[in-house]
């Protein structure tokens, strides 16, 4: 419990007000004796996005992502650091028309526990926000969904461009199945499922995630065939995509091996 290691978790509002907050705040620890006075910044972005649609697929599916959608306040740092006192804070919030938010004391200043500490007073900032501007802000029309980060990367890409990762991610799955590498094999199916998201109808890409994640030779085979099947569509060979199509056919009726 965050009340084992804070002695005093109710944010104290020094600037600002508790039930206006304004989405941007200094948040502030005390620690030790003599007193030391750590802080970091809280900002809840005025335009909602998803930070991980704008980066490389591969950062984009991390844990770590999960919380940076814009709509609860990112700390900057996530640790807080030592500054040099409450009224260099206090100044430093009036010139910058923060809101400046005490804390409380913690009982030392172990890294992961700070962030812990600094996680629970986010989220309490960031209800208060929430129940303040969703009150007072109405938006004109509602957001427009928007596609996850792996999926809004590859859907600016051409045809052609899909397919090869297409291609390579089938690879990556079918290894880190066949080796039992669980962890690889869920960023792989993940990668693959937004992938195939973007891709029409045609190229069969659900039935290719099911082939992909089938171990031995009919899985292997399978997944071959599709992918030639795919390339044949894409450059518009549809006697070879015909033929790929019976022989499918064919290789579905058998039993796996």
């Amino acid at each position: 419990m965050a009340g084992d290691y804070n002695e005093a978790m109710n944010l104290t509002f020094e600037r600002g007000d508790p039930e206006r907050p304004s989405g941007h705040a200094v948040l502030y620890f005390t620690t030790g004796t003599p007193e030391r006075v750590l802080a970091t910044y809280l900002i809840i972005p005025p335009i909602t996005f998803n930070l991980a649609r704008y980066l490389p697929p591969m950062f984009a599916s991390m844990p770590m992502m999960a919380g940076m959608d814009g709509t609860r306040p990112v700390p900057l740092p996530p640790v807080p650091e030592e500054v040099s006192g409450r009224g260099y804070l206090t100044g430093l919030a009036e010139a910058r028309n923060d809101d400046l938010i005490y804390a409380g004391n913690v009982l030392d200043d172990e890294p992961q526990r700070l962030a812990l500490e600094v996680g629970y007073a986010a989220d309490d900032y960031g209800g208060r926000y929430e129940a303040y501007a969703g009150g007072v802000i109405v938006p004109d029309a509602p957001p427009v969904p928007e596609l996850d980060a792996v999926s809004a990367v590859y859907s600016v890409m051409g045809e052609g461009q899909r397919l090869a990762e297409l291609t390579k991610l089938t690879g990556a799955l079918r290894e880190a199945t066949e080796r039992g590498a669980v962890r690889g094999a869920a960023e792989s199916l993940g990668e693959m499922r937004s992938l195939v998201e973007t891709l029409p109808a045609k190229y069969r890409g659900s039935r290719l995630l099911a082939a992909a994640q089938e171990e031995g030779d009919h899985g292997r085979r399978l997944c071959q065939l599709l992918l030639e099947r795919a390339y044949a569509l894409q450059r518009e060979e549809y006697l070879d995509a015909g033929r790929l199509d019976k022989e499918i056919d064919a290789l579905d009726t058998q039993s796996p091996s």
